[in-house]
């Protein structure tokens, strides 16, 4: 099957310090490609070439119910949350033996055992992957035969993240190679947590006792939801307060770090711990993480006045939240 090459030169400017002392002096795989003009087999229910090359597609048509696939190795795949019965049967032509989700939603799992594939849930959140999460996905690595299906919501950011850090944890990769995937995924450098312990990350010695492998993993409850949104509420009021800058000893640039991770804090709160509430308290759920999204686009662009807007509709939403839903 031809591939096209990666530039080595990208993988160059991906190396950070942090994440290059994992050398060896063996003939190295190279790093999948993306390319979006590979030519399609035509043979009937085949496989498309451009879905199993490395490529990142955005053709629903290509594989049903799979959207940005993007093929690490041999035994590594990556995408979106699969959609329905299509989406496993498209697994299936894939060769995936297990399905790995990294999203806090609940796993199909029914579906899954349904189609003769094993789930695996390894819920990460997008402010960076916890050892906890990195030895769960090195031993999914070191014990489970077969490919591979590495999924979050949408597929670009917490999917590949867990899918390079695997592809390292099989000895396969080094971590400036995994930097890489995200590169050529489109993982946002907003989630700079994420970035961090992939070029960080370093598989747990052989001996080491693994977490056990679960189907379901419990997620944050709606209490500890709420406790973190507002704690990073407060850390961007307090720079609000500073003029938009960051508080002393932060990295300049955290305050939008805060902001994006608010934003996505208040977007998965609103997708899995929602439902036992009314309609209002998504759409206050809603508008919060528009008004957040609206704050980073105005961190940005240094337009505070515009922050500042985005800013008193975030507390807005807040406290009519607060009036509703905790205060009494």
């Amino acid at each position: 099957m031809n591939t096209v090459r990666k530039p080595m030169l990208l993988v160059l400017l991906c190396c950070s310090a942090a994440g290059c002392g994992n050398e060896r002096s063996s003939p190295r795989p190279e790093t999948p490609t993306l390319s979006h003009d590979e030519v399609p087999s035509e043979k009937e229910g085949a496989v498309k070439e451009a879905e199993v090359t490395g490529a990142v597609t955005h053709d629903e048509n290509q594989l049903a119910g799979i959207h940005r696939l993007f093929k690490i190795s041999d035994r590594i795949y990556s995408g979106s949350q699969p959609e329905g019965e299509a989406a496993f049967a498209s697994l299936k032509k894939l060769g995936i033996q297990t399905v790995v989700s990294v999203d806090g939603a609940i796993p199909q799992t029914e579906l899954a055992h349904a189609h003769g594939f094993r789930y695996v849930h390894i819920p990460i959140g997008y402010d960076g992957v916890p050892r906890s999460a990195c030895d769960s996905l090195t031993r999914v690595m070191r014990e489970l035969q077969g490919p591979v299906y590495i999924h979050c919501h949408h597929g670009r950011h917490r999917g590949p993240v867990a899918a390079a850090v695997a592809w390292v944890a099989s000895g396969d990769a080094t971590n400036q190679e995994a930097v890489a995937i995200l590169e050529q995924a489109g993982t946002s450098r907003n989630y700079s947590g994420l970035w961090r312990d992939v070029e960080n990350f370093q598989p747990a010695p052989a001996e080491a006792t693994l977490p056990e492998l679960v189907e379901t993993a419990e997620v944050s409850s709606l209490v500890t939801s709420m406790v973190e949104i507002d704690l990073r509420f407060d850390r961007i009021k307090a720079s609000r307060q500073r003029d938009w800058k960051s508080l002393p000893g932060q990295p300049a640039g955290e305050i939008g770090e805060e902001a994006v991770l608010i934003q996505e804090a208040f977007t998965e709160t609103n997708r899995h711990l929602s439902q036992d509430f009314d309609a209002s308290f998504a759409a206050l759920l809603k508008e919060s993480a528009t008004a957040a999204g609206d704050l980073v686009a105005a961190l940005q662009s240094d337009t505070f006045d515009k922050a500042e807007e985005a800013f008193q509709r975030i507390e807005k939403a807040c406290m009519q939240c607060h009036r509703q839903y905790r205060d009494h």
